[in-house]
């Protein structure tokens, strides 16, 4: 099976601020292998594309909260 994609998406920065500056980039189109969008640019720019959603587990936005409260606490 063949599927190009999946090295684009490993590599891929995803939970930033998207392009458009309105929020987190957490969907992923498949057909154009670009950078990751949040759901306004899914909606405007990739209707009807095969767009993948990338979610953060429970135990991982524990560690980021984690991280963040750290970095806070050094400033």
């Amino acid at each position: 099976m063949d599927l190009p994609w999946v090295e684009s998406l490993i590599q891929a920065k995803f939970y930033v601020t998207c392009q458009c500056g309105w929020k987190d980039s957490t969907y992923y189109c498949i057909q154009y292998l670009d950078l990751p969008f949040c759901e306004v640019c899914k909606t405007n720019k990739h209707s009807g594309h095969n767009v993948l959603q990338v979610c953060l587990s429970s135990e991982a936005e524990e560690e980021s909260k984690e991280t963040e409260k750290e970095s806070q606490s050094e400033l």
